[in-house]
């Protein structure tokens, strides 16, 4: 069973997100912007982070700079989930990540 930490604002996502790996048996733990889930991500120390792009306050990406600089976090693996269509997301995730 993995810890997942899901930084999603957008409540219908955090349901979904919530009951696709609860069902799988993991630990999820949901943020509903980035500074929440910054705090959660050193407090709680997940498996896995999956974070929106579109997020109040601070970005997706923003965030996942901040998760990478950061010594208790910047090996926990990040995915990035978007709505957002285009290369220049792609490429700015992965040069982030």
């Amino acid at each position: 069973m993995a810890k997942l930490l899901i930084i999603e604002d957008d409540p219908f996502a955090q349901r979904m997100y919530q009951r696709l790996f609860a069902h799988q048996n993991h630990e999820v733990i949901i943020a509903g912007n980035g500074k929440e889930g910054f705090e959660l991500a050193v407090r709680r120390l997940p498996d896995l982070i999956l974070v929106d792009i579109l997020l109040p306050g601070i970005s997706g990406l923003e965030l996942l700079e901040k998760l990478k600089i950061e010594q208790s976090t910047k090996a926990i693996p990040v995915f990035v989930i978007s709505n957002l269509a285009g290369e220049d997301v792609v490429a700015d995730a992965k040069r982030l990540g």
